[in-house]
C-alpha cells in the first residue's frame, strides 16, 4: 500500500506535470472526501485502487484545483456506450486483433454495465495484480503460428490483455471519455477496440483531448502493490 503523498508524486512522475499541481487537486479532492483522510506523515492513511481513480479524474477533468470534487462527482458516473443518431447505442467498439480475430479475454469485462469510475478501478486493479506485465509472445517469435484455431484460442486464454495496451482519452468539451485498446506491437498504434462512456454522434467528440496512457497505471499498479 502507498500513502497520498506517494501517489501524487506517483501521477507527477509517469505525467510529468509539476508535483505541485498535482498536490493543489489532491488537496481540494481530499477535503471533498473523495481520497481516504486521517493524520498526516507516517500516520496518514494507505491509499487504494478508488482513491487512485478518484485523483486521476479529478487531475484529468479539473480546470482549476477548486473543481476537483465536482469533476470526481460528475465524471465518475460517465455510463458506457456511444448513442448513434439513430438512437442506437454501440456498447463496445471492435476493430482487428492478431492471433487471428482471437479477442483478449480482459474485453468481456467492458461488456458489463457499469460506469467510468469502475472502469478505472478495474485497470487500476489489474495494474496492481500485474496482469499488464503477462503480455503475449511477440509476433516474430509467436508459438501461435500453425496450429489449430482452438488450440490458439485455449493458448491465447492465458494473456488476458493479449499484446494489447491501452490509453484514457477525455473531452473536457463535450464530456466524453474514451478508453481505447491497440496493439502494443505495431508502431501505428493500431486500435483493436475501443469503450466509450458518454459518447454521441459528433466530429468534436475527440478533437481536444486529454490523454493518459497506460503506463500512467502501471506505474500507479506498482506502486499500489508494493
Amino acid at each position: 500500500m502507498a500513502k497520498f503523498s506517494q501517489l501524487m508524486a506517483c501521477l507527477s512522475e509517469a505525467t510529468r506535470v509539476p508535483e505541485s499541481e498535482i498536490k493543489q487537486i489532491g488537496r481540494r479532492a481530499r477535503e471533498g472526501g473523495f481520497i481516504a483522510q486521517g493524520a498526516r506523515g507516517n500516520a496518514a492513511p494507505d491509499v487504494g485502487v478508488r482513491d487512485a481513480a478518484n485523483l486521476l479524474i479529478a487531475f484529468m477533468w479539473a480546470n482549476f484545483a477548486k473543481d476537483a470534487p465536482e469533476a470526481i462527482v460528475r465524471y465518475r458516473s460517465l455510463k458506457r456506450g456511444y448513442r448513434h443518431d439513430d438512437g442506437r447505442i454501440t456498447k463496445v467498439n471492435y476493430a482487428v486483433f492478431s492471433r487471428g480475430n482471437i479477442k483478449p479475454k480482459v474485453l468481456s469485462w467492458f461488456e458489463r454495465e457499469h460506469d467510468f469510475g469502475a472502469a478505472l478501478e478495474f485497470l487500476i486493479e489489474k495494474a496492481a495484480d500485474g496482469a499488464f506485465d503477462r503480455k503475449a509472445p511477440s509476433a516474430t517469435s509467436s508459438p501461435f503460428d500453425g496450429r489449430d484455431p482452438k488450440e490458439i484460442e485455449m493458448m491465447f486464454a492465458d494473456y488476458e490483455f493479449g499484446n494489447m495496451s491501452f490509453a484514457i482519452e477525455v473531452n473536457k468539451t463535450t464530456d466524453v471519455a474514451r478508453i481505447a485498446f491497440y496493439d502494443a506491437e505495431c508502431p501505428k498504434r493500431v486500435v483493436c477496440a475501443y469503450v466509450e462512456y458518454n459518447g454521441r454522434h459528433t466530429d468534436a467528440s475527440f478533437s481536444n483531448v486529454v490523454r493518459v496512457d497506460g503506463d500512467v497505471f502501471l506505474k500507479i499498479g506498482k506502486l499500489l502493490r508494493t
